[in-house]
């Protein structure tokens, strides 16, 4: 149970550290004074400030950005699930990390998780997850999320060389190694947008 706990919260540290990886890198000049904590979450158009920093190109960052608008009642419901429950809590007596860890912190900490123990733990928390998108989504992914993702997928932003290797750098290791995870969650979710996405350097012509 303590690794599964410990699986979980480096997730949760790697999801927040994508946007700060990403500022630390040299794309454009205002990525650098970009602070993605101040951001707000409740408001999709928020992400369009972050968006330039990931190094996806216009169109992915257009699909990207429709996306975030389509799931918002998702994002927001295990937002609010992560922020009420003990998962904070877990964070940093499991983990030591917390939001303001650096990248160097999140990657020491997540390098070593593997695919395997990954799973386990998305899976024991898969009611949790149903249960706080109950009251807003039915207890999974709508139809309108899933099916935002699909130009994110069919258009091959994960295949994208930048944006991937900005998430290995947070990560400590190939995100490709993971795609297969993600996509069964979803599954169980409700939402099959992830089958057969291909993740860089991965990816068929």
């Amino acid at each position: 149970m303590m690794m599964r706990k410990r699986v979980a919260l480096c997730l949760l540290v790697a999801a927040l550290g994508v946007a700060t990886g990403a500022v630390a890198q040299d794309i454009p000049d205002s990525c650098k004074s970009l602070d993605p904590s101040t951001l707000d979450t409740s408001d999709p158009s928020a992400f369009a400030t972050l968006l330039p920093c990931t190094g996806w190109d216009q169109t992915c960052q257009s699909n990207v950005l429709a996306a975030g608008a389509s799931c918002m009642q998702e994002i927001q419901a295990i937002s609010k699930w992560a922020n009420s429950s003990s998962v904070q809590s877990d964070l940093a007596s499991e983990t030591g990390l917390s939001a303001n860890s650096t990248d160097a912190d999140v990657k020491n900490t997540t390098a070593s998780v593997t695919p395997d123990q990954v799973k386990a733990d998305l899976d024991a928390r898969i009611p949790d997850l149903k249960t706080a998108l109950g009251g807003c989504c039915g207890g999974g992914i709508t139809p309108t999320c899933c099916a935002a993702m699909t130009p994110v997928i069919s258009g091959k932003c994960l295949c994208q060389q930048k944006p991937v290797e900005l998430l290995k750098g947070v990560l400590g290791q190939d995100p490709s190694e993971f795609i297969g995870v993600a996509a069964e969650v979803l599954g169980k979710l409700g939402c099959n947008a992830l089958d057969g996405a291909q993740v860089y350097p991965q990816c068929e012509a």
